[in-house]
């Protein structure tokens, strides 16, 4: 039905996204259990807090 997508994925079997649906995954579940955040900064500083991720612009403002 699809061979140049199937060809591709045989072609590339390195690359996966995995490890992407699995952050999504984490912050679903930080999501739904921080259900109470009053401010939605607060919960953008829990999420990067917990992937120990780097921005390009500061944090807290």
């Amino acid at each position: 039905e699809h061979p140049d997508y199937i060809e591709n994925t045989l072609k590339h079997k390195d690359y996966s996204n995995g490890p992407l649906e699995g952050t999504n995954n984490r912050i679903k579940v930080l999501k739904r259990s921080g259900y109470g955040y009053t401010r939605f900064k607060n919960f953008r500083l829990r999420v990067l807090v917990m992937l120990r991720t780097k921005t390009k612009h500061p944090i807290i403002k």
